[in-house]
């Protein structure tokens, strides 16, 4: 009696295990795959490449179907500069999800620095029309480099529609300013500013494209005379002024007029960023680190206060680097601010974070003036060949 008992307890118990062995597997599966994700997304956090690869291949074996760590794995890979490898993910990526946006986002990075640009626009559209503002943005900057201008305009426009950002009007009016075409800038920045009264930034570059616009010296003249006669100028006439004073390059009479703003307009971080120009054309690098230090803690957010803190520190050795950072940090779009991270790295010694940097900028401005500039530095920094050797999967 006891042994058919038994056999039958083994029996019993042999039927519920195979009826709960699906679901601890599958649970076992999402769980451990979770863990290797997490470890991953740590681990390029770090930028520790090889464990963010290792700990997304693993999530991947463990669970093929997971289009997070196949995300995850062309980030490392690219990060350690393995492109091919890296398109190979991406391609797996975007089989996993055919309308996934930043599958394609990074499909276009792939091609982009395996030099396939026609490649790479072609990703950069999909992911567009699935919804990334980044990448119309890419997509935009590469219209510009082939000339298309018009195509250009309307793609930046759209990524801003997309994430209801300034960032595609801004380098649509940076490109126009460059051409010479002020008032179409000026314009484009208007329409990006309406109802952005908070963006010290975007406020400043349309201050200077308004004065650009302007008859600077009248105006200089203008608040000139109302001070010798005694008469109060309008603020606004006083700040085209001092920044008419500084685009000259007069920097102890911008400084000065600056000072007084700075006395009427506290709180107002725009002001510290113009006075800390002012400075740095005076050589006093220590006061314009001051003021650009003033205008962070005015404005936390600020990229170019951060960037006015690293010129100010210029010639300090292992001094610019953490402003740098803190500037990429705040918009990791902003390729001039990268190249200027991979100049003080370069400066400190540190190569390998500088191609890391360089990369990024390839990315952002491929084939353009600031990916040819960094090229040239890591060049003339290790030799041609041992650069070409590093850009070698």
């Amino acid at each position: 009696m006891r042994s058919a008992l038994f056999a039958a307890v083994i029996v019993l118990s042999g039927c519920v295990a195979v009826d709960e062995t699906p679901r601890a597997v599958g649970e076992w599966t999402r769980t451990n795959a979770d863990v290797h994700v997490g470890l991953a997304r740590t681990a390029l956090e770090r930028r520790q490449w090889v464990r963010a690869e290792e700990n997304a291949r693993e999530a991947l074996r463990v669970d093929a179907q997971r289009l997070d760590a196949a995300l995850l794995l062309t980030r490392a890979l690219l990060g350690r500069r393995a492109f091919d490898e890296a398109e190979e993910a991406a391609v797996r990526a975007v089989g996993l999800d055919e309308e996934d946006a930043s599958a394609r986002l990074l499909l276009g990075e792939c091609r982009l620095a395996l030099e396939r640009p026609d490649e790479a626009r072609e990703a950069y559209a999909e992911a567009a029309a699935r919804g990334s503002a980044s990448a119309a943005r890419v997509l935009g900057a590469l219209q510009f480099r082939d000339g298309e201008d018009d195509a250009a305009a309307t793609t930046l426009r759209e990524a801003d529609r997309i994430d209801g950002g300034v960032e595609g009007r801004t380098l649509l009016a940076a490109h126009l300013r460059e051409r010479g075409r002020i008032d179409e800038a000026r314009r484009v920045l208007e329409e990006a500013a309406a109802g952005r009264e908070a963006d010290p930034e975007l406020r400043l570059q349309l201050d200077q494209l308004r004065f650009e616009a302007a008859d600077a010296a009248g105006i200089v003249e203008r608040v000139r005379g109302a001070e010798r006669s005694g008469r109060p100028s309008p603020l606004e006439d006083r700040l085209l002024a001092a920044a008419g004073l500084l685009r000259r390059g007069d920097g102890a009479e911008a400084a000065r007029a600056y000072r007084g703003l700075a006395r009427q307009l506290p709180d107002e971080p725009r002001v510290r960023l113009a006075l800390g120009e002012a400075l740095l054309l005076e050589h006093d690098s220590a006061g314009a680190e001051a003021a650009f230090l003033a205008a962070t803690r005015l404005d936390p957010g600020s990229r170019a206060a951060w960037v006015g803190v690293a010129r100010a520190r210029r010639g300090t050795p292992g001094a610019t680097v953490d402003p740098l950072e803190r500037a990429v940090a705040l918009d990791p779009a902003h390729a001039p601010t990268r190249s200027l991270l991979v100049m003080a790295l370069l400066e400190e010694g540190d190569l390998g974070r500088a191609r890391e940097e360089a990369a990024e900028v390839r990315i952002l401005d491929p084939g353009g003036r600031l990916d040819r500039a960094c090229r040239r530095l890591l060049e003339r920094r290790a030799g041609p060949s041992a650069e070409r050797a590093a850009s070698t999967p």
